[in-house]
């Protein structure tokens, strides 16, 4: 199953809490089931971005890599 993302927020080189606060306000700006795709650089996010749905009441649709980048698609409920 294929997933296509709503919105895409790119955090490289983000610092601290700077892309959990800007995938998160993405998510509140999306209308329930929207997706948004989050590009990181490292994958230590993995954990940052499980937690993140899970307290935003999201689910990690799909995690991958590509082209040096860490993706994660999360889907609002």
């Amino acid at each position: 199953m294929h997933t296509q993302a709503d919105r895409e927020v790119h955090v490289r080189g983000g610092n601290g809490p700077v892309p959990i606060l800007r995938t998160r306000n993405a998510l509140n700006d999306m209308a329930a089931d929207g997706v948004v795709r989050m590009l990181a650089a490292t994958p230590a996010t993995a954990r940052d971005f499980r937690v993140l749905a899970m307290q935003a009441g999201s689910n990690v649709v799909a995690p991958g890599r590509d082209a040096g980048a860490f993706w994660f698609m999360l889907r609002r409920k």
